[in-house]
This record gives structure tokens, sequence and C-alpha cells, in this order.
């Protein structure tokens, strides 16, 4: 099994398809793909703590750790669309 094998690179970049003539859609898609990515990051370390036989202090504070982490990522990627989309092609 090869890296590129095990995450499924190219099924995951065939999955950008853009349908507009806005040379811009393409980061569109990209960037809400990534988006919801870290989303399910964000499920999956919760889900972590709820499923867990014992939340101890240190499992607590690494899921937070790593939620905050996904969330400084989020916010510090809008700037992806608010600045590198025209307003009008966005919408």
């Amino acid at each position: 099994l090869t890296y590129w094998d095990y995450i499924h690179l190219d099924t995951l970049l065939s999955l950008q398809n853009p349908r507009t003539p806005f040379p811009d859609e393409y980061i569109f898609i990209t960037y809400h793909q990534i988006t919801e990515l870290y989303f399910k990051l964000v499920i999956q370390a919760i889900e972590q703590l709820i499923f867990a036989e014992k939340i101890d202090l240190q499992l607590f504070i690494r899921q937070m750790e790593r939620l905050n982490r996904y969330f400084d990522k989020l916010i510090d990627s809008f700037d992806i669309m608010v600045d590198g989309m025209d307003r009008d092609e966005f919408l």
C-alpha cells in the first residue's frame, strides 16, 4: 500500500469540478472542501471524547487543543475567500 493509494488523492482531486465560467470557482470549491474536512476533524475529536472509556484530564486537554487548532485554521483561512475571490463571483 502506497501513501497515494492510502489517502486516495486522485479521488479527492477528481471531486473539484467547476460548473461555471468564473475563473475563481476552483478556489471556491477547494476552499469549501477544505473547510468541510476540518469540520469532519472537529467531529472526530469530539467523538473521541464522547466514546472514550475513561476521560482523564490529559485526554481532555489534548482534544481541546486539537479543536482549538482546527478552529484557528478555519478562522485564518477565511481570508482565502474574503481576499482571494471577487465578491460578485463568490455570490
